[in-house]
């Protein structure tokens, strides 16, 4: 998967291809930014260098005090993925091997154009 992302040899892998169509269609710098922070994201991914979601949310559930590593996944445990989802996702709670610094940052911004109170966790949801 890292050779089809990063390139190997004279295959220049999808991440210069897509730098390459930005820059011909001179995509706006703004834009650019973004794509290359999920570029990045994605590289980091297959190359092993950034947990995957599957991977940080296993570890997450075998570290938790509250699982007995068995089948059963207790409300307490559940509760608390969500709850440190919802950090995560509102950049409450940063987490280095999960995301990068600079993708953490660009998922702030999407979340902050789709909703003024969307970082506020506690608003009525019905």
């Amino acid at each position: 998967m890292d050779d089809i992302i990063s390139g190997k040899g004279d295959e220049p892998g999808l991440i210069k291809i897509v730098s390459t169509y930005l820059d011909a269609i001179k995509c706006d710098d703004e834009t650019r930014i973004i794509i290359d922070s999920y570029l990045q994201l994605i590289k980091q991914r297959v190359s092993g260098g950034l947990s995957t979601t599957a991977q940080w949310f296993r570890n997450f559930v075998n570290a938790h005090p509250g699982y007995k590593h068995d089948p059963i996944i207790t409300d307490e445990v559940c509760r608390d993925v969500l709850q440190v989802s919802q950090k995560i996702a509102h950049g409450k709670v940063q987490v280095p091997d999960l995301l990068n610094d600079h993708h953490t940052s660009t998922a702030n911004v999407y979340i902050s154009r789709e909703s003024p109170d969307s970082s506020d966790g506690d608003r009525d949801r019905s």
